[in-house]
């Protein structure tokens, strides 16, 4: 799997692959209102785009200090449907810990990493647990009517990202 920022030229991919997804179903009334929220992110954040030889499958947006202004926020995860539950997310996780570890020992930002996940997504609480997230809180109605988001933390532990790129050599 290839995994890149996004650039302007493929931010409609970004956009398609979102809005097509459960989350960008629930979340993103319009495909302009996602286009937008993009258009004024993608210089700012952290944004990528998964790609498996000639198929995009998947977008990571992330934000160096969007939780309390001081710690990692996990904005958006999400993988064409193709490709779900074949460790592409896995993956798209590995490499948001391991950037953000590399952003820590360079800008001495805090180890905690956060990310809210909707109430009704069972299966993506499971998969942050077992990534070692757990639940901090839950915040009703936080985006949407009907929604709860659940607030979870990882405390993100540099020797683990060590040992997880050492094994992948």
């Amino acid at each position: 799997m290839q995994i890149e920022p996004i650039t302007k030229q493929n931010l409609d991919l970004c956009v398609d692959i979102i809005f097509e997804s459960e989350l960008g179903k629930r979340y993103y009334p319009t495909r302009n209102l996602l286009k937008n929220k993009m258009e004024q992110s993608y210089l700012q954040d952290s944004i990528y785009l998964a790609k498996e030889e000639d198929d995009y499958v998947g977008v990571l947006w992330y934000q160096l200090k969007g939780m309390f202004c001081q710690y990692p926020y996990l904005h958006i995860i999400v993988l064409t449907e193709a490709y779900c539950g074949r460790g592409y997310g896995k993956k798209l996780m590995e490499l948001y810990e391991h950037n953000l570890a590399y952003v820590h020992k360079v800008m001495s930002l805090g180890t905690k990493l956060f990310l809210l996940v909707g109430d009704y997504n069972h299966t993506a609480q499971r998969f942050y647990e077992k990534l070692g997230y757990t639940e901090q809180g839950r915040i009703p109605h936080l985006f949407r009517r009907g929604i709860t988001e659940i607030l979870m933390m990882k405390e993100l532990r540099l020797s683990d990202v060590k040992k997880r790129e050492e094994n992948s050599r």
